[in-house]
């Protein structure tokens, strides 16, 4: 998804995909940098998934992450990459942390134990490019995203985060003229998120101009429940019925994660896409792509 969007504002760059590498594989990720050689690397490769998926495959997210992660820093060290810029998570931060989030709070305690494994892994992908800068003199860096939507998302019910996830089930209820929405947990956490076209945005200023080894978030900086981002998908889709949480506390994640992204606003002041119009436009695009797009 990041990647698809990022094209509108680096249409020069190369872009690879599962298709053509398997990163988990040395030999693949070899070959990759041997027939591009390049010299600037946005690393957004992993293996995601929302909630379910995360606590029902701890040992994939957690495996794959790290292979992959390994694989792609050893490589852009031996064909002399430049600049490189490696995609974390808020997810990383502790469970139990103050507010708001900044970098020097990353490895402060245990993650939620939601999505523990991939957590982790993303937390050695800080590490290890630290380790890099510290022993070889690169620059390279990583930024923090909020929760990402958006165009060309994934949008299997399964693997899916919370946007994309609502936004097919709620157009599935509409179409079957299903009176129910259900919806898992209280409807009560918050999460701040960004349009993935304003962060392809601050990622193509970034690969260029931050070379600074501290994490750099990127987020809204608006908190929206789980609650209120469902009536936004509703209104956008259409859907008349009634949304209903289970009120199961266990599947909300953490409550709130607010986070400090006032140094990218200031380096790289864009005008954030509002959530109830990045919604609007994720499901117009949906709807217009239900039959090839990733669901």
């Amino acid at each position: 998804m990041v990647g698809e969007n990022l094209k509108q504002s680096l249409p020069d760059a190369y872009y690879v995909s599962s298709k053509d590498y398997d990163l988990t594989s040395y030999e693949d990720t070899a070959a990759l940098f041997y027939y591009y050689r390049p010299t600037h690397v946005i690393h957004l490769a992993s293996k995601v998934g929302g909630i379910t998926y995360n606590m029902k495959y701890p040992v994939e997210f957690f495996e794959d992450n790290v292979l992959m992660n390994a694989n792609v820093l050893n490589c852009a060290h031996k064909f002399k990459v430049q600049n490189l810029i490696g995609m974390l998570s808020t997810c990383i931060f502790p469970d139990d942390v103050t507010y708001p989030l900044t970098p020097d709070k990353i490895h402060k305690g245990e993650p939620h134990h939601s999505n523990f494994g991939y957590a982790y892994a993303k937390r050695m992908l800080e590490v290890q490019i630290r380790t890099y800068n510290k022993q070889y003199g690169t620059d390279w860096t990583t930024i923090i995203p909020t929760n990402i939507y958006g165009k060309y998302d994934q949008f299997n019910l399964e693997k899916s985060h919370v946007i994309p996830a609502l936004i097919h089930k709620m157009y599935l209820n509409k179409i079957n003229n299903q009176p129910l929405m259900n919806m898992m947990g209280t409807g009560l956490a918050e999460r701040e998120f960004i349009y993935a076209e304003d962060l392809g945005k601050i990622l193509a200023w970034a690969i260029e101009n931050y070379t600074t080894p501290t994490p750099l978030i990127v987020s809204s900086e608006t908190s929206y429940s789980i609650k209120s981002v469902a009536e936004l998908i509703s209104n956008a889709i259409g859907y008349e019925g009634q949304l209903l949480f289970d009120g199961d506390v266990s599947k909300d994640g953490q409550y709130r994660k607010p986070s400090d992204s006032n140094v990218v606003r200031t380096l790289c002041p864009i005008e954030y896409t509002p959530l109830d119009v990045g919604i609007k436009n994720t499901v117009e695009w949906f709807v217009e792509n239900y039959t090839n797009c990733r669901k």
